[in-house]
């Protein structure tokens, strides 16, 4: 969770924040389908990277029981 918070942060205060979303001409944007895709992938990538960090640590603990 550490990890997808930090990400997003940096996504927000980057240059790219919402580059995705089409801009308006007063220089506003909507927040679209686009930005649900960018919060699905980083939730999905950062608990995709935790899990396999936890399954990796269960087996290299159960190798050293043995």
């Amino acid at each position: 969770m550490v990890l997808c918070v930090g990400i997003a942060t940096l996504i927000l205060y980057s240059s790219y924040s919402f580059s995705w979303e089409p801009k308006d001409p007063e220089g506003t944007f909507p927040l679209t389908w686009r930005s649900d895709v960018v919060i699905l992938l980083l939730l999905s990538v950062t608990q995709g990277l935790s899990f396999l960090a936890f399954r990796l640590t269960r087996l290299r603990g159960r190798k050293r029981i043995t």
